[in-house]
């Protein structure tokens, strides 16, 4: 809730004449720009104050403006702006000095005249905001300062140390594209930096890596060990020979074991629940036994031989099994064209 004391001041800043009742007005003036040449300071446009005491009737513009801020009636206003004069002249006839925020002080002189000092760290003018004094130095105090050429010095120290830095840019610009082979090579080396380094003429030799082996039992025996965990993608594994080499071996050159299909014992809704073979089409996978059951029927009258695999709480859909991961390539293509998102199990 907005006091006496901000409600005058928004009423100064749109009018230029408010009326305290019983106690006095404020008339404002507008003064433009003015220049201090002492102390060296511009002072923005601003609206000078005047208290007079003579307006003392009350034209009903704060008590407007103090009803609606308060929410209380223009009685109610009327009632509290007389108890804030009374206190103010109170205040003044012991002696004490009175002051209005942003607004002024008030207080009797010796002469026993109201004097009113407006407050200058505001401005009332509402086309100054937020402008501040601005402090200069003036020509004749420009003219007492001695050390003038050391700016001059400075600006040119600054000049050269720019310079110094801008000369080994310069340099290597014309000295990497031209000397060194960065170009060509695409690639850069800390040694081309150097411009009294010898380039010596490379030779590279491709080093022969590969091998040849007559049979299985020639290679290492740790090839068992590496056949059984191996996976075979497309009928082919890989044999790793050390860190550096590695062979392909086809699926048919050596011996993987059949995996049997194991059945699994049916749950009594007439659908076919295997184990994992060692690859799988699968199509679908659900946590609902209704939904694995609408979606078997939908594939069974597409053609497809329906195999189901449970694993924890999901079950997989199969529609295809194999040792071999290319005999499903048909099953595959054949899901695809129905709309379906297969992939392999391994």
């Amino acid at each position: 809730m907005k006091n006496m004391d901000e409600i005058i001041v928004e009423l100064i800043l749109e009018h230029n004449c408010v009326i305290i009742p019983s106690f006095g007005g404020f008339v404002s003036k507008d003064i433009g720009a003015s220049i201090d040449f002492v102390k060296g300071t511009i002072l923005p446009p601003s609206k000078h104050l005047l208290f007079n005491i003579q307006l003392k009737n009350n034209d009903g513009l704060l008590t407007a403006a103090l009803s609606r801020a308060q929410g209380i009636t223009f009685i109610e206003a009327n009632d509290l702006i007389s108890k804030t004069v009374h206190n103010i002249q109170s205040d003044l006839s012991s002696g004490k000095k009175v002051s209005l925020e942003n607004i002024g002080t008030f207080h009797y002189n010796q002469e026993n005249i109201l004097v009113f000092e407006q407050d200058r760290y505001f401005n009332f003018l509402l086309t100054s905001y937020g402008l501040a004094p601005l402090q200069f130095i003036s020509n004749q105090t420009i003219e007492v300062v001695q050390p003038i050429k050391n700016l001059n010095n400075k600006s040119n120290l600054w000049k050269y140390a720019a310079a110094a830095c801008l000369l080994p840019f310069a340099f290597y610009s014309f000295w990497i594209p031209l000397k060194t082979n960065v170009l060509s090579s695409g690639m850069i080396s800390y040694h081309d930096l150097n411009p009294f380094k010898n380039n010596i003429p490379q030779h590279y030799k491709l080093k022969n890596n590969s091998c040849k082996i007559e049979s299985i039992e020639d290679l290492d025996p740790t090839f068992e060990n590496q056949k059984a965990e191996a996976q075979i993608n497309n009928g082919v594994w890989v044999y790793q020979i050390d860190d550096e080499k590695s062979i392909y071996i086809t699926a048919d050159k050596t011996i993987v074991e059949e995996q049997p299909i194991i059945p699994v014992p049916n749950s009594g809704n007439n659908l076919n629940y295997v184990s994992a073979a060692a690859f799988n089409c699968i199509v679908g996978c659900y946590s609902q036994k209704e939904n694995v059951e609408i979606f078997s029927k939908k594939l069974i009258s597409n053609g497809f031989q329906v195999r189901l695999i449970q694993e924890g709480a999901l079950t997989k859909v199969c529609v295809g099994q194999s040792n071999d991961a290319t005999s499903l390539n048909n099953t595959v293509e054949k899901a695809k064209s129905l709309g379906l998102e297969p992939w392999i199990l391994h």
